[in-house]
């Protein structure tokens, strides 16, 4: 019953958040992909009331006409603009977002940020100052990170976590506020992520430069190895 569990505390994570529908969405397709339509059935029964609760007011907004009249944009009250940032995330999204130009200015600088920000959570003390040498390690790190993730689900399948992460990305893309700080509680899988793409090339070294290995042979080796 492990399976009705995680529905339920995924459910609880709307509550606190609406951005915990990235946590229910990338179990529920972790379920759907491993073909353990049981545990997704099971997953989603005690998901769905606690998300339907949290997400009552959004639902109302979106499909009740008089649910985006506070929408006036910059040119609102004060009072408005306040009542909207703290009622609505929807309302507060289309105040601050006025067209399809503000938007692509948001993906494209929230992209950037997200290429950078493994490096910059594992590495935080080397990004002041500004110097070279830190960018190319905050670089490293993040490539490596990344590279990480993906020789890991190519080796191990779909998991949970990284489909987490999937989804939470896909919202906080569009969302004009710097993603980092939200991407903190995936600073475990980074490392993890680091942690095997750091291992993977060591033992691809160790095995390359092998004392009873030929040297005209070892860049060949690295290359299938790969």
């Amino acid at each position: 019953y492990w399976a009705m569990g995680s529905g339920l505390l995924a459910g609880l994570a709307v509550g606190f958040r609406s951005l915990g529908m990235a946590v229910v969405a990338g179990i529920a397709l972790a379920f759907l992909l491993q073909r353990n339509f049981r545990r997704f059935l099971l997953f989603c029964a005690a998901a769905a009331p606690l998300v339907l609760v949290a997400m009552w007011p959004a639902f109302v907004a979106i499909f009740h006409p008089s649910g985006t009249q506070l929408a006036l944009g910059l040119g609102g009250s004060g009072w408005t603009q306040t009542l909207c940032y703290y009622s609505s995330y929807a309302c507060s999204w289309r105040m601050n977002v006025s067209g399809w130009a503000t938007l692509r200015t948001i993906i494209v600088t929230n992209i950037k940020l997200l290429i950078e920000t493994p490096g910059l959570l594992l590495l935080s003390p080397l990004s002041s100052g500004g110097r070279f040498r830190s960018f190319v390690l905050i670089s490293l790190a993040s490539i490596a990170s990344y590279a990480g993730i993906a020789h890991y689900l190519r080796e191990k399948g779909w998991r949970p976590f990284p489909l987490v992460f999937g989804f939470y990305v896909l919202v906080i893309l569009a969302w004009p506020y710097p993603p980092r700080r939200f991407l903190f509680v995936f600073l475990p899988l980074f490392c993890a992520g680091l942690w095997v793409e750091v291992r993977r090339l060591a033992t691809l070294i160790a095995q390359n430069f092998r004392p009873n290995r030929a040297l005209c042979q070892r860049p060949v080796h690295a290359y299938h190895a790969e």
